[in-house]
């Protein structure tokens, strides 16, 4: 008891000199800088027991002084209907004279020079049958086909596994890796049951040779299993033919470990020898064919010479007929046509359109808003305009939508 009065005492003592202090710091603060006599330090002080941890409360950030930024829309725009040219070529060889279905390489390099001297591009074939009518700025379109696959002087491999340049694709593939913005894109059109490639008791090298094209977009269609020729083939024939192909081409991929490309498989048809069947039913034949993963027919193509020249159109056209597709044949004249004649072709250009809603993109009657808007301000000038989703023709008074891109492998 006693011991508990004095700690009370010496508590109250403490308390005391604690009030002293803060009553002779504030006197000090009111009357200046006189000076103050310093308390004696205290030495005993007992130490409060902790009976709860209180955290401080979280200090807010300041609100984020970061402005997003505009969104615009690059467009390609075209000064009138874009038009492009279709090469189909054949086979290639390093020696003799260039002809209709085989083409000297010395040719060849010469071709693509001066192609891309007079500002063509390549375009996949696939992408401008669905709509989507994109050139890089200043460029002008082309396609490339190529006919029965796979031939050794078409593609073949070196001892460490790069593309022979002395083959068509490689040759081709070496000419854009010096020039990148000529672009590698080929439509090739296979007939897997007609010719062995390489060894045929290896199907794994024409699979790669497959899966190599199709990685570096040469992509690769349906021209018949046998290169039969359909104004001789029954209906049924025409069936078999072209699921043959594709079953065939599906097992190559699985073979190899890579089903997965299957998606890149579109379905575009090329008749062999340029020849449509004779019944009505065999052409119905190959308009209700579906590839093996459901796919439907994307296009026909068909083949003729340089004597008649022949264009394809966009898809928004009455000219465009996907289901009668012509290509020129890759002769010298042909390729000298398009080269001379090459202003035919209108050059892209492009307009950015915004700043824009990011999330009203997908709506065709918000983004012609905004092209008109912007020919209207002088920013744009009028014609096609094409995204990856719309076309549109742009008039000095109104955009309206003329094509949806289709998007289909």
């Amino acid at each position: 008891m006693q011991i508990n009065a004095k700690m009370r005492n010496r508590n109250f003592t403490f308390s005391i000199l604690i009030l002293l202090t803060f009553a002779l710091s504030a006197c000090a603060a009111q009357s200046g800088p006189a000076s103050t006599p310093t308390p004696e330090p205290i030495t005993s002080m007992p130490v409060p027991s902790a009976t709860s941890t209180v955290s401080p409360s979280p200090i807010p950030s300041p609100p984020s002084t970061a402005t997003q930024q505009p969104f615009y829309v690059t467009t390609t725009v075209w000064s009138s209907d874009p038009i492009v040219p279709i090469l189909a070529y054949h086979q290639f060889q390093e020696h003799g004279l260039s002809g209709a279905t085989h083409v000297r390489l010395d040719d060849f390099n010469s071709e693509l020079q001066n192609l891309y001297n007079a500002g063509y591009v390549m375009v996949p074939l696939g992408r401008w049958l669905d709509g989507d009518l994109r050139v890089p700025t200043g460029k002008r379109p082309i396609i490339f086909t190529m006919d029965d696959l796979f031939y050794r002087n078409q593609i073949r491999f070196t001892s460490d596994g790069t593309i022979d340049p002395t083959t068509g694709l490689g040759a081709s593939y070496q000419f854009s890796q010096a020039h990148p913005d000529f672009g590698f894109h080929w439509a090739l059109f296979s007939n897997l049951g007609d010719k062995p490639y390489i060894d045929p008791n290896n199907p794994l090298i024409l699979a790669h040779a497959i899966i190599w094209s199709i990685e570096h977009s040469a992509l690769v269609y349906n021209h018949t299993y046998t290169h039969a020729l359909l104004s001789q083939t029954s209906p049924d024939g025409i069936t078999w033919e072209l699921s043959a192909n594709d079953k065939d081409l599906n097992h190559l991929l699985d073979l190899a470990g890579r089903s997965d490309l299957a998606a890149k498989l579109g379905n575009i048809f090329s008749l062999p020898f340029g020849k449509w069947p004779r019944d009505p039913l065999g052409e119905g034949a190959i308009l209700d064919y579906k590839n093996p993963s459901g796919v439907p027919l994307q296009g026909i193509l068909d083949i003729d010479f340089i004597y008649r020249p022949r264009y394809l159109f966009p898809p928004y056209s009455p000219e465009f007929n996907r289901w009668d597709i012509m290509r020129m044949v890759a002769t010298v004249s042909a390729v000298d046509y398009f080269t001379q004649n090459a202003a035919r072709v209108p050059v892209a250009q492009e307009c950015k359109i915004g700043p824009l809603d990011q999330t009203r993109i997908g709506d065709s009657n918000y983004l012609a808003a905004q092209i008109n808007q912007a020919i209207q301000r002088g920013d744009c000038p009028q014609g096609i305009y094409a995204t990856d989703k719309f076309v549109f023709r742009a008039q000095a008074s109104n955009a309206e939508l003329i094509y949806t891109v289709k998007n289909l492998p």
